[in-house]
């Protein structure tokens, strides 16, 4: 079989790939952390102020999901961090069934 008849899977290139994700994460991760704590410390009634017009604007920020940014952005960062040990299951996934399938191949397939 040529490569214009199938799927190769290099597991180096899965190895080195998912480890850059997995780097990728943790930067995101961390860096969310900071700045999710900047804001955090600046979204309270004190910075909006104790008027009518920053009352109304916490109100508004509050309604429109201004406050609920960390959870949002913690779901994308879940989501992130899962995604290289997604692959390298896919991958060992794959891997497993094609050697499954070849066990059960009793003819040779050379040349074919």
């Amino acid at each position: 079989m040529d490569d214009s008849q199938g799927v190769q899977i290099d597991p180096q290139q899965v190895a080195n790939a998912t480890a850059q994700l997995d780097a990728t994460a943790e930067t995101l991760r961390a860096t969310w952390q900071t700045r999710m704590a900047a804001i955090s410390a600046l979204n309270t009634a004190a910075t909006w102020g104790t008027d009518d017009a920053g009352q109304t604007f916490a109100q508004q920020y509050a309604d429109g999901g201004g406050t609920d940014m960390q959870g949002r952005g913690d779901a994308v960062v879940t989501d992130v961090a899962a995604f290289g040990p997604d692959v390298r299951t896919a991958v060992e996934n794959s891997l497993a069934a094609d050697q499954e399938q070849a066990r059960a191949v009793d003819v040779p397939v050379e040349g074919l």
